[in-house]
Order: structure tokens, then sequence, then C-alpha cells
């Protein structure tokens, strides 16, 4: 099961985003792209998206959104569900308590997904943004979802109290 700590020092080499009470390390070697974004209507969700120098797929981090409102609820795009395999894990913090949801699977291709919600209505999910792909979260090749991993796999959670 994923553990979220607190989060510690910044490396160098790295930028730190996020927001309500979540953050996320990102390497700066390996990302071309940190498109920063906020809506200008409630629930004012803002957030990040990643590209990777070498890929032609997205990362979204974002917060705010009513999709990450309560633990428990991490959407799934139904063109996802035939994925094989297809598996949900609970996120937890530093004390055993539940924070988040983690579900990912792999297509026929052998490409990859992921979505992660944490509470602070915090949400990481990834996609392709190749023209020739469906608009919205989809697959994307190993390569891409490697580094995109090790990303939310950074997620920590800021030590000035709780989320």
């Amino acid at each position: 099961m994923p553990r979220v700590p607190r989060c510690g020092e910044l490396q160098a080499g790295m930028k730190r985003i996020g927001d309500y009470g979540f953050q996320f390390d990102v390497p700066l070697r390996d990302f071309s792209d940190f498109h920063e974004t906020c809506g200008d209507a409630p629930p004012f969700a803002c957030g990040y998206s990643l590209k990777p120098k070498s890929g032609t797929s997205v990362l979204d981090i974002s917060w705010g959104s009513s999709e990450a409102m309560k633990v428990g609820h991490v959407p799934i795009d139904p063109a996802l569900t035939d994925s094989v395999p297809l598996e949900k894990r609970w996120i937890t913090d530093d004390m055993g308590n539940a924070v988040g949801e983690d579900s990912f699977g792999n297509g026929d291709s052998g490409r990859r997904w992921r979505r992660v919600g944490l509470r602070g209505w915090v949400t990481a999910a990834y996609g392709s943004i190749s023209n020739t792909d469906i608009p919205g979260y989809r697959e994307v090749p190993e390569r891409d979802a490697a580094l995109f991993d090790d990303v939310i796999s950074s997620a920590c959670r800021l030590s000035g109290g709780n989320p």
C-alpha cells in the first residue's frame, strides 16, 4: 500500500509543485514544459500540466477540483475500465490513515494509465496529448509512464497540520 510521508528538504535539480497540503517533486532534467493553469470560475481549480522532454504525453496535477473532493472517489474514464489489469489501492499517511486512492492499469497495447486522488482536492492523472489519440486521458507509453510514476510517488504532505 503506498504511503505519503511528510515533505522533506527539496533536492537539487527538482521543482516542488502542489497545494492543499500535498506537494510533488518534479525533476527539471526530465520535463520540458511546466504549464500552470487556474480556472476563472468557482471552484477555481489550479494545477500543472507536465510534458516530458522525450515524450508526447502529459501528467496533470491539479488541486481545488471537486473530482478529488473525498477519499475513495477517483473518477475512472469508462474507456479505461477494459484495461487488464485494473488495480485500485488506498494511499495512507505516516499514521496509517487513508488520504487517497490510486487506480491504474495497462491497455492491450502495453501502454499505461493512472489516476490518483488525494484528500484535500488534489488529483494526478496522466494521458496522451498526441494528435492521433482520442482527447482526454488515455494510455501513455511505458517511458512516459515511468517518469510520471516517479513524480506521483514523490508526493508528500506539508508538515503544518493535516490537509
